[in-house]
C-alpha cells in the first residue's frame, strides 16, 4: 500500500478535529483543562498533541485507528516497528511523548498508555513482535517524490498493562461531510 504523506497528514488532523478527544482526555486527567496541536518541530519528535492540566503540561503521540477491534471480540493496539525501514529505525525512537493515545474512531474509545510502560514492553518484546506479527511494509510517498516505507504490528492490547487507560466520548466521532 502507498499513502501520500500530504493526504495522511491532512487525514489525520481531520480526524483529530472530528474526534470529541476533549471528553476523553477530561476522563483520562481529572485536572484537564484544554490541549492543542503542537509545533511542527515537536509533531517530528513524536508529540502530536500538547495537553493542559492544572499540575503542568504533558505530551501525547496520537494514533488514529478507522476500526475497533472490540466489535470483533478482540482487543489490539496498532505498534510501529520501524518508522523508516530503509534507515532500520525503529518507532518509538527518541520520542518527545508522555503518553500514547489510540483513538478508536466507529466506538469512540480512546486506550492511553504512559510512554514509559509502553517503552519497557515495546523493547522487550520487539523481536518477537518484528519476527511473528509484521506486517506488510506501507510506502509513504512525500511532497518532493521521495518515499519510504514503515511497518507496524498489531499486539494485544492485554500485554500493555500498566499505564494503561480507557475512555468513551460521549459524543461519539463525527466525520465531515462535503457540504461541512
Amino acid at each position: 500500500m502507498t499513502n501520500h504523506f500530504s493526504e495522511d497528514l491532512s487525514r489525520s488532523i481531520s480526524d483529530t478535529e472530528n474526534f470529541p478527544l476533549d471528553d476523553c482526555l477530561t476522563q483520562l486527567f481529572p485536572d484537564y483543562l484544554c490541549s492543542r496541536e503542537t509545533s511542527e518541530a515537536n509533531d517530528r519528535a513524536g508529540a502530536d498533541i500538547e495537553i493542559f492540566r492544572k499540575s503542568g503540561h504533558v505530551f501525547a503521540d496520537l494514533k488514529v485507528r478507522d476500526e475497533d477491534p472490540r466489535l470483533w471480540g478482540a482487543d489490539d493496539l496498532a505498534v510501529e516497528l520501524y518508522s523508516v525501514f530503509e534507515k532500520r529505525i525503529r518507532g518509538y525512537q527518541n520520542r518527545k511523548a508522555d503518553y500514547l493515545i489510540w483513538l478508536f474512531k466507529p466506538t469512540s474509545r480512546v486506550v492511553m498508555i504512559n510512554f514509559e510502560n509502553f517503552k519497557k514492553c515495546y523493547d522487550k518484546n520487539w523481536n518477537y513482535w518484528h519476527f511473528w506479527r509484521a506486517e506488510k511494509p506501507q510506502q509513504t510517498v512525500m511532497p518532493d517524490g521521495t518515499s519510504y516505507h514503515s511497518v507496524h504490528c498489531y499486539v494485544p492490547a492485554k500485554l500493555f498493562t500498566a499505564g494503561t487507560k480507557e475512555a468513551y466520548a460521549c459524543g461519539g466521532y463525527r466525520p465531515r461531510t462535503a457540504a461541512a
